[in-house]
């Protein structure tokens, strides 16, 4: 009996790790360009008389794009200026890249809002549609925390401290 419960857990694990390793590979696929499959080299320190940048690289573990300090010392091709380009780069295929569709109503037909996310301003953005539908096969999302769960790049919080005087 115990062995059979043992079959039963095994298989399950089994099952559990063979989805992570495909879901991981899909991931990889779909970061076609190799500078995305590189790790995002953090500065560490100085890169002589310069102090690190704010730039952007694509993390294939989270499939996101993420900004961070940047050092000419300590980097990869892993680098981004803009949050846009590496998601065009890394993620050409995605949905937040779409054109968001335009309404087929004149504007005093509208009746609802859905959001859909504007690469270039990197932020979603709201817009008055005839009928709120959501679709992975355009930019459009029911809720701006929808479009933020599947858009947004993930930014560096800054902690500043100061002594007052």
């Amino acid at each position: 009996m115990q062995a059979g419960k043992d079959r039963i857990m095994i298989f399950a694990m089994a099952v559990i790790l063979a989805s992570s390793v495909i879901e991981l590979s899909e991931a990889k696929k779909a970061a076609t360009d190799w500078r995305c499959q590189l790790p995002i080299k953090h500065a560490t320190s100085m890169c002589g008389n310069n102090a690190p940048e704010k730039k952007w690289g694509y993390d294939l573990s989270e499939n996101k794009c993420f900004e961070y300090w940047y050092s000419k010392c300590e980097s990869n091709q892993n680098v981004f200026t803009k949050a846009g380009k590496c998601l065009e780069v890394c993620k050409p295929k995605s949905q937040c890249l779409k054109d968001p569709e335009p309404p087929k109503l004149p504007s005093f037909l509208h009746f609802s809002k859905s959001w859909y996310f504007n690469a270039s301003a990197t932020e979603c953005q709201m817009r008055q549609v005839t009928i709120a539908t959501a679709s992975k096969e355009k930019n459009r999302f029911k809720s701006k925390d929808k479009c933020i769960n599947a858009c947004m790049p993930s930014y560096i919080k800054e902690v500043r401290s100061y002594v007052e005087q």
